[in-house]
């Protein structure tokens, strides 16, 4: 088996990003803008912290998860592992109170290469199963997500199952950020 064909059959069982409290991942992170060169790296630090229920729906929150933010100002978000995929759950909160949460897939998992999935807008698109990606903290067999918005591409996601998120760029705005997994502790502290 090739670790650079996207058509490998690879075993898929686990979680796609493991979830429990305390788990954490570190990031080399660096960004450009349409205005301005690749800036100097920093470290972006990525946590699972709480567990929280919104109606039926159990889940995580994350400190500032890589595939939306947590909060929108009055907008929280939590995250689950499902049998199909990750899910997350948005609630907003006004004058009135909370609103029912919103609920979608946002990685399909296992999946198929080819397979697409709308997730908050967007369009999830599984590229491969089993791509070869080095990054500080190792080499990784990892899956590959595109992310499209209106035809064009604003993300991609490489992950291992079991350990998470090992490389990715997101475009926010007119900035670009790339982030490459530099450690990871999936060992709950508590």
């Amino acid at each position: 088996m090739s670790c650079d064909n996207p058509n490998d059959e690879i075993i898929q069982d686990g979680v796609l990003i493991p979830l429990e409290e305390g788990f954490e991942w570190n990031y080399l992170q660096t960004w450009e803008t349409t205005s301005s060169n690749i800036t100097a790296p920093d470290t972006f630090r990525m946590w699972v912290m709480v567990a929280d229920t919104f109606d039926t729906f159990s889940g995580h929150y994350f400190a500032r998860f890589m595939i939306s933010p947590m909060s929108f100002g009055e907008t929280w978000m939590i995250t689950s592992n499902k049998p199909d995929g990750i899910y997350t759950a948005i609630r907003s909160f006004n004058s009135a109170g909370p609103t029912p949460p919103i609920i979608e897939r946002a990685l399909p998992y296992p999946t198929h290469v080819g397979e697409r999935i709308p997730y908050d807008g967007h369009q999830v698109v599984t590229k491969s199963l089993s791509t070869s990606v080095t990054v500080p903290a190792g080499s990784f067999s990892c899956l590959w997500y595109e992310v499209h918005k209106d035809n064009a591409l604003v993300a991609e996601y490489w992950i291992k199952p079991d350990i998470g998120i090992i490389k990715s760029w997101i475009e926010l705005g007119t900035t670009k950020y790339y982030r490459e997994l530099l450690d990871y502790e999936l060992t709950n502290p508590l």
